[in-house]
């Protein structure tokens, strides 16, 4: 499940508190991605906020989702994109739960942790044959609070949770045993491994590198 969400957008927070619920479930990584086209909004007194937490790197996965599932470059906030395959609302909680529980037998394959130590862990994942993949990591920081000073926010206190301030990619996922080493995440931060079909952008398997606790 990945909310794409700016905190200049005043509909977006009332989704990052159900991501936030959401997240405590099993077997569903939750990630939000701070989109920086909200950054040029001006709100006549309240002016404009620039997020933190935004990035164009963030825009581009949001706009390359949008093309792959709906057909058009056009985005939205809140967006929520499950599975790299099914996108709706983020703030439509009956819905978006349905949807979550419609795709539930397409969910990627877990991205297993076969090795740990104090400086790394090491994920194992099978994939099809017939899957053509890259794998990346994103790495996020487990809460953050922010008081926004301006945009549709302003003045306003929010907390969020699982934000994505930096994705790498890792590269070529083969199938059959596909293995990838990365560090740690320091404290207060966790990542997750992201293996996404190249043709499609579908989320084949997936994995935090710590277990979530919310």
């Amino acid at each position: 499940m990945e909310l794409f969400t700016s905190q200049s957008c005043s509909s977006c927070p009332p989704a990052e508190a159900l991501l936030g619920r959401l997240a405590a479930k099993p077997n569903l990584i939750a990630l939000e991605w701070h989109v920086d086209y909200w950054n040029r909004l001006d709100v006549g007194a309240a002016g404009r906020w620039k997020d933190p937490y935004s990035s164009p790197t963030h825009t581009e996965r949001q706009i390359a989702y949008n093309r792959a599932i709906r057909g058009t470059g056009g985005v939205y906030t809140p967006q929520v994109v499950i599975n790299g395959a099914r996108e709706t609302s983020g703030s439509n909680a009956q819905r978006l739960t349905d949807l979550i529980r419609r795709v539930q037998k397409d969910a990627p394959i877990a991205a297993a942790i076969a090795t740990r130590n104090d400086k790394s862990i090491g994920f194992k994942a099978s994939l099809p044959s017939e899957v053509h993949a890259n794998a990346f990591l994103a790495s996020f920081k487990r809460s953050a609070f922010t008081r926004v000073k301006g945009g549709e926010n302003s003045g306003r206190d929010l907390p969020e949770v699982n934000v994505v301030y930096k994705i790498e990619d890792l590269g070529p996922a083969y199938a059959s045993a596909t293995s990838f080493t990365v560090a740690i995440p320091a404290q207060g931060e966790n990542c997750a491994l992201l293996i996404q079909d190249k043709a499609s952008g579908r989320i084949v398997a997936a994995g935090y590198c710590t277990p979530y606790h919310p």
